[in-house]
């Protein structure tokens, strides 16, 4: 099959053309635009809301750079770097919502449940609680944490170091001696208190009292 004959089997639908003029002139001149994830892993970017929970290392609060897709409107580009400097674009789906501004794809109360997916943070403490408890899943996790299991199999000990390796002992060293003194106290006697004592005492005796 020659290219001519393949390119006339493509459908309307399979065939995106390029966008309008206006909207290239405009990806040209614009940069990146940051903007802030929120708890519910979602960024506003052109008055919609799209999900990137997807996204690799995305977490609350965090910022990301967000340029227009320009081949579908209801996707947007998220600008990362990848482990060698090199930029590429991640593609986010838009959040549609109903005329009541709720999520058309949201869990119904009673029916379906859905937890958001674990951030970066969360993936390295439950490995630290693996290696803590020895575990292989955080279902094994949970069931000896909830056991009340010690972390290590109660074998922790913060003196280990100490108890293991010998102190070095240093050669004595020849010094002075401190010209620093203990205080000395004294105690000592108003003269004008002794001297009324006296006065009083010879005052009876001449009285006679």
């Amino acid at each position: 099959m020659t290219r001519p004959d393949s390119w006339l089997r493509i459908t309307p639908q399979q065939l995106i053309t390029a966008p309008p003029v206006e909207v290239r002139r405009e990806l040209a001149v614009s940069l990146p635009e940051n903007r802030k994830v929120n708890k519910y892993l979602r960024v506003s970017f052109w008055g919609k809301e799209y999900d990137v929970r997807g996204v690799p290392g995305v977490y609350n609060n965090d910022g990301l750079e967000i340029v227009r897709n320009p081949w579908r409107d209801s996707e947007a580009q998220v600008v990362m770097i990848n482990e060698d400097g090199m930029e590429f674009f991640y593609r986010v789906q838009e959040v549609v919502k109903d005329e009541y501004g709720f999520t058309l794809n949201a869990p119904k109360l009673g029916e379906s449940f859905k937890a958001l997916p674990h951030t970066p943070a969360q993936h390295q403490l439950a490995e630290v609680e693996q290696a803590m408890y020895g575990t292989t899943c955080p279902t094994e996790t949970a069931a000896v944490q909830k056991a009340k299991a010690l972390p290590l199999g109660g074998r922790f000990n913060p003196y280990l170091d100490n108890e293991r390796d010998t102190p070095p002992i240093y050669l004595p060293k020849q010094g002075q001696l401190s010209r620093i003194f203990a205080a000395r106290f004294e105690e000592r006697f108003n003269p004008l208190g002794t001297v009324d004592n006296d006065s009083q005492e010879l005052f009876s005796l001449h009285s006679g009292r």
